[in-house]
């Protein structure tokens, strides 16, 4: 049996680590092979010894619990991205990563006695549609509003362009209102449509409406809203950052820049809305991301956690 343990999510809160172990918890469930347990952090340590008195309960701890102190030695780590203080665990761990390159991490490697990826699934509403170009265009951006996700620097370019595009930006708003608020006062005459949190199928449902998907965080470990617009047909511009080089081929289905090169970015930006001609181009050129339904992914999350078991016996 398969526990995964998860800190307690804030009201309405969502996001791409959170749906993946819904989504992973649900297919075990299906099978009798897992379930899905939320706990306050505090409460780690006291939960996994609990739930270690079954000798047949593995236990696989998200890695957010290693923000708030290190993960107990006899877990899986389940890591969405790297744990920011070196400290994350205190001896060697197995590892069950969501991206290649958080496995990759010198952080992670230096720690981890051995190390499985599983990465996410595609939900079966990401699929392309016939699309029709809009007037003006629809810029799109996924994701909770916050400083770190990079909105900021797309409506102060975009704001040059007011009179060719509309803004739209799907997710949390709730988790940083200040940066909501200045958004609000510094966007001028450029359009900005506020969307909440959405179903997959509704925001799947944008992302086959938009005309470019914009991602202008510098740290996405794996860059999730990326590869659903990537499956949904929609160009896409992008930090390459995480593993969105694995869906997107610059100059072909979108473009890439260099995490160093912000004002690229914001030229590449207003170039790309200035000649609609290379959004055509690129939507001609979509490619679904090597992603595997849920399903699937839940299967390859149960073998891959019992060869992390079979690595810890002697």
């Amino acid at each position: 049996m398969i526990v995964l343990l998860e800190p307690t999510r804030p009201a309405g809160f969502v996001s791409g680590g959170y749906h993946y172990q819904a989504e992973v918890a649900h297919q075990l469930a299906t099978t009798g092979n897992g379930r899905l347990l939320a706990c306050d952090p505090a409460a780690l340590a006291a939960t996994v010894a609990q739930l270690r008195r079954d000798p047949h309960t593995l236990v696989v701890v998200d890695g957010l619990f290693a923000e708030h102190a290190p993960l107990p030695a006899d877990v899986v780590a389940l890591l969405h991205c790297v744990p920011t203080r070196t400290d994350w665990c205190p001896a060697g761990i197995p590892v069950l990563a969501t991206a290649a390159t958080t496995a990759n991490a010198a952080t992670v490697r230096g720690r981890a006695t051995a190390i499985e990826v599983v990465r996410p699934g595609l939900d079966r509403a990401f699929t392309p549609v016939a699309h029709t170009p809009n007037r003006p265009l629809r810029v799109l951006m996924v994701g909770t509003v916050t400083a770190t996700k990079g909105q900021e620097r797309v409506v102060r370019t975009l704001r040059d362009l007011a009179d060719q595009c509309v803004l739209t930006l799907v997710g949390d708003h709730a988790t940083d209102p200040g940066h909501v608020a200045h958004l609000k006062t510094m966007n001028g005459p450029l359009q900005i449509e506020w969307a909440s949190v959405r179903a997959p199928s509704e925001v799947a449902a944008a992302l086959q409406r938009c005309d470019l998907f914009v991602s202008a965080s510098r740290s996405e470990s794996f860059g999730m809203a990326v590869a659903e617009a990537a499956a949904c047909g929609a160009p896409v511009l992008a930090f390459a950052t995480g593993e969105i080089a694995s869906f997107v081929l610059h100059g072909a289905n979108g473009w890439l820049v260099p995490l160093s090169d912000e004002a690229g970015f914001a030229a590449l930006l207003r170039s790309v809305l200035r000649d609609p001609a290379w959004l055509l181009r690129a939507r001609s050129k979509a490619r679904r991301p090597d992603l595997a339904d849920w399903p699937a992914v839940g299967r390859q999350f149960a073998a891959a956690c019992q060869r992390l078991l079979q690595s810890t016996r002697p």
